[in-house]
């Protein structure tokens, strides 16, 4: 006899709440964009402006203060890991509360997690790669030629084969998995959606100088139609500006959309198992869920 668990109202509308990350970020994403635009673009005298620019200090532009390295942006996606990894922690809790076996879906998604959150803290994966061309391939890791060859290219994406052969099987455990709620499954699956474009993005970056020549053609079209002129001179480091806004504010974007979806699957995951108990056991009944 088949035995699965269909959820009534109350779980149903619980697990509702683990929308609210994704939610949080569109909002959060949808004002930045809006001030990118009225301050980076239309340069309007808002407000706040004033205020706004004494924060940004020493960063010539709004979206370039927001979506860089370890802005706010960035610290909102830790802590959607950080959240995320916790609550693989308490799905463990829950598994061996409730005498499920499929325990090691969480041990491996709780890796991956922790992984890429190290790896967006430091940035593991230049390590990685500068350590092994130093070390193996005897090359100068400082030059620009190195920066832009292939062996850097390959060594970063190796880097992110063994992470995502991690998170992978997490995942295709997660949906083969006949009791996990369907809206979970399909958030997580959003968020590797959203992780793999920026890594892939991320590791081929240098690969025809494709970053530069897309971000510019950005960058000069809505300052056509804006009006705007952005002076390169502005952003420090040897990139152009049509770089850094792909690198920042186009990865960071999609890095937090996949946290957020991600720690959204979490969410239900967990509120799923702590609602186990008003699931009723019916035979040859379809999951709920859906």
């Amino acid at each position: 006899m088949k035995i699965s668990y269909t959820h009534d109202k109350k779980t149903v509308r619980l697990v509702k709440l683990a929308y609210i990350p994704v939610l949080i970020t569109i909002i959060y994403l949808f004002f930045c964009y809006s001030l990118v635009w009225l301050l980076d673009f239309r340069g309007a005298d808002i407000w706040f402006s004033q205020t706004i620019h004494n924060w940004m200090a020493p960063y010539p532009y709004f979206w370039s203060k927001i979506f860089s390295e370890r802005s706010i942006t960035e610290l909102i996606q830790w802590f959607f890991l950080g959240a995320a990894a916790v609550l693989c922690v308490v799905r463990i809790y829950q598994v061996n509360q409730l005498g499920e076996s499929n325990i090691w879906m969480w041990r491996i998604l709780y890796l991956g997690l922790l992984i890429m959150l190290i790896e967006d803290a430091y940035n593991i994966r230049h390590i990685y790669a500068d350590a092994v061309s130093a070390s193996l391939f005897k090359v100068d890791v400082n030059s620009l030629e190195y920066l832009k060859s292939s062996l850097r290219t390959g060594l970063e994406l190796s880097f992110y084969i063994f992470l995502g052969g991690i998170m992978c099987l997490s995942f295709i455990l997660i949906i083969r998995s006949k009791f996990l709620i369907w809206s979970g499954k399909q958030m997580l699956f959003c968020g590797y959606f959203f992780y793999a474009i920026a890594a892939i993005a991320s590791v081929t970056r240098n690969v025809q100088d494709w970053y530069i020549i897309v971000g510019t053609k950005i960058i000069n079209s809505l300052t056509s139609i804006s009006g705007a002129e952005w002076d390169e001179s502005l952003m420090q480091g040897s990139k152009p500006m049509g770089f850094w806004i792909m690198d920042w504010l186009f990865e960071e974007s999609l890095e937090l959309l996949g946290a957020a979806f991600i720690l959204g699957s979490m969410v239900a995951f967990v509120l799923q198992a702590r609602l186990r108990k008003d699931f009723q056991k019916t035979p040859n009944v379809g999951i709920g869920g859906h």
